[in-house]
């Protein structure tokens, strides 16, 4: 079997379920959803190695006005020259990096299912009743009840949807687009009490704060 026969039966299973709550099938492994200035992506991701495929399903929120806010500031703080890179990597290499951070159109997404688990559920109950998400077989028919799971799949896609797509949700659990969400609606207060507290978390984690440093001074010169 090949991994695109793979995907054709998962596609196969759920496509209903989606296309009947508005999303399209825009790729043979990606179903969309545009609402608003949003994008909803479901991704399929199956890779194959000599003997077992693997498959790894993702969500993805994309809104162009944020990540062009995101990617904006953040082009102008790699191009910093307070940034260093190693010393071995030629001006082809770190064009390659500024470009693939910030190119992103994703403004969160989500690759572990656990979230979903319910609280009173131990995390073995929840993966006997949903494993699917991340999973390795030979042929899907080996796990059981594959077709409930990826069903089940889909409704827990369009409640994180409904749930993300939110600005103050997303000014609670990120980071860069918090800090942009914030500028944009003038909010000074919010996005230095933002970036303290990212700040902080990086330093208690012993992470270098320098791009954030510098995000957060680039943001006020956006207009």
């Amino acid at each position: 079997m090949e991994k695109k026969n793979v995907i054709s039966q998962i596609v196969n299973t759920i496509r209903d379920a989606f296309e009947q709550d508005g999303f399209k099938l825009k790729v043979p492994n990606k179903f969309e959803k545009k609402k608003g200035d949003s994008l909803y992506i479901y991704e399929i991701c199956v890779t194959k190695s000599k003997t077992y495929f693997s498959l790894h399903l993702r969500l993805k929120l994309q809104n162009r006005s944020i990540s062009t806010d995101v990617n904006n500031v953040l082009k102008k703080v790699l191009k910093d020259p307070i940034i260093k890179y190693p010393t071995n990597f030629t001006d082809k290499v770190i064009d390659g990096i500024v470009k693939g951070r910030t190119t992103n159109k994703d403004i969160y997404g989500l690759t572990d299912w656990r979230f979903f688990k319910e609280d009173e559920q131990t995390l073995n109950e929840f993966n006997a009743k949903f494993s699917i998400w991340f999973s390795n077989f030979e042929k899907l028919e080996e796990k059981d009840n594959w077709q409930t799971e990826l069903l089940q799949s889909v409704d827990y896609a369009k409640r994180w949807f409904t749930l993300v797509d939110n600005d103050a949700y997303l000014i609670k659990h990120t980071d860069y687009v918090a800090m942009c969400l914030l500028k944009k609606f003038n909010n000074v207060k919010g996005v230095e009490t933002k970036y303290k507290e990212i700040y902080n978390r990086m330093r208690a984690l012993g992470q270098d704060t320098q791009e954030l440093e510098l995000f957060y001074r680039y943001l006020f010169q956006e207009n």
